[in-house]
């Protein structure tokens, strides 16, 4: 089961302002590398396919993959009524689906790729949804996995104070090469991974230090190196 409330708080403050505007061209900016990681492994910007989105939120995401593939089917699933709503008032073709990550009224071998987004570090049996993840995804498909780095340098550095820690429903929080280890383990091959910058260091995100890892990040997504903030894991159906 998945540690949260009605989702509330994960609604977005604000649609309007400078702050709003520059995180909103962030997050696009970061979630250009996962199209580019998808295209690479075979799916073109004008393929028939369906994504499902796991704990898909408010739906930010959801809205790039709508103006990135003209034909794509998209299936947002999240346990908050509240966000599937909004979600909805905000994107054109996705399907929403209110259920928990281990048990998705979907069909056996019936997606082509699943996204996992700083969603697994709240369940209590991560085992469970990859074996769910497993069962919907088409022979071959893709794993999409992003979570909070337990062995990376800001959880090393920091310690108690990590910002990881700082949300109390991160109840399944563990370290690189564990995540790697858990979906080989649940029959999925590895195709890439490494991990984010130092954002969770506070002294690593003032200027000018931010400036040796940020741009970086915003242009390749991630490292070949395994003590960065956030683990991005992509994987493929055994």
């Amino acid at each position: 089961m998945m540690i949260i409330n009605d989702g509330v708080q994960y609604l977005p403050q604000s649609q309007s302002g400078i702050k709003y505007r520059i995180k909103k061209v962030k997050n696009e900016l970061v979630y250009r590398y996962l199209k580019k990681l998808v295209c690479r492994a075979g799916i073109s910007d004008t393929a028939d396919f369906c994504w499902l989105e796991l704990g898909c939120g408010p739906g930010s995401f959801i809205t790039q993959l709508e103006s990135w593939f003209t034909n794509l089917k998209i299936i947002g699933v999240d346990a908050s009524q509240v966000l599937l709503d909004y979600a909805a008032s905000k994107t054109v073709r996705a399907r929403y689906i209110c259920a928990e990550a281990e048990s998705v009224p979907l069909d056996d071998d019936s997606v082509d790729i699943v996204s996992l987004m700083q969603v697994i570090e709240h369940i209590e049996q991560p085992s469970m949804v990859f074996e769910e993840i497993f069962r919907v995804l088409k022979k071959q498909g893709l794993f999409i996995l992003t979570t909070p780095n337990l062995s990376g340098l800001g959880s090393i550095i920091m310690k108690k104070k990590w910002q990881g820690y700082n949300d109390k429903t991160h109840i399944s929080l563990d370290a690189y090469d564990n995540w790697l280890d858990k979906l080989k383990s649940a029959n999925f091959d590895i195709i890439t991974s490494g991990t984010t910058g130092l954002s969770g260091i506070p002294l690593a995100r003032w200027f000018p230090i931010n400036l040796l890892w940020q741009p970086w990040q915003i242009v390749f997504g991630f490292f070949p190196w395994k003590y960065g903030e956030s683990i991005t894991i992509i994987a493929r159906k055994r």
